[in-house]
């Protein structure tokens, strides 16, 4: 029986190939209150930079928040943005994700976690910024990270036509052992 042992596997050109190209993680504490009828910034944002146009961005959050209205219903709306270019657009109103609370009482109040995790495919090697939107509905209003934290991970996903080296070795240590 044969063992084969490596440190790295590199390409031609001498880029490491590995699976997860990189990390980038960011977080905020800094309280953002709104009861702005349009999107505004959470204060949470992140950057990477691609090594290859193949690869996939693999976006995680989790930001806590709340939102208040005296009245009968209360929402609000969340967006992910790349640079201006909108990565998360889900839900039937405006491309943006809902939640909410309605009722017939005096107050209602959302206290939660945003926690959101999206794939995003920029074909790009220039540096990118990721970012968390916020909006309130019914004239509510939303506050994030209140005396808590948020947090925003990047990871770049190398595609298989990058790690076609890998395969092949693979393939020839696999017939080895």
């Amino acid at each position: 029986m044969s063992t084969l042992k490596v440190n790295t596997l590199q390409d031609t050109s001498g880029n490491n190939l590995d699976r997860i190209g990189q990390i980038v993680t960011a977080s905020t504490s800094t309280t953002v209150s709104t009861s702005a009828g349009s999107l505004v910034d959470s204060g949470l944002t992140a950057n990477i930079t691609p090594q290859f146009t193949s690869s996939k961005i693999l976006v995680l959050i989790d930001a806590p928040f709340h939102v208040f209205r005296s009245g009968s219903t209360t929402t609000f709306n969340i967006r992910i943005l790349r640079g201006s270019t909108s990565v998360f657009a889900g839900g039937a109103s405006e491309s943006d994700y809902q939640q909410g609370i309605g009722g017939s009482i005096s107050s209602n109040r959302i206290c939660g976690m945003i926690s959101k995790m999206i794939v995003d495919s920029p074909s790009s090697t220039s540096s990118l910024t990721y970012k968390l939107q916020v909006k309130s509905g019914f004239n509510a209003t939303v506050t994030m990270q209140d005396s808590t934290t948020a947090h925003i991970t990047l990871m770049e996903i190398l595609q298989w036509a990058n790690l076609k080296s890998i395969q092949s070795f693979q393939q020839v240590a696999y017939q080895v052992v």
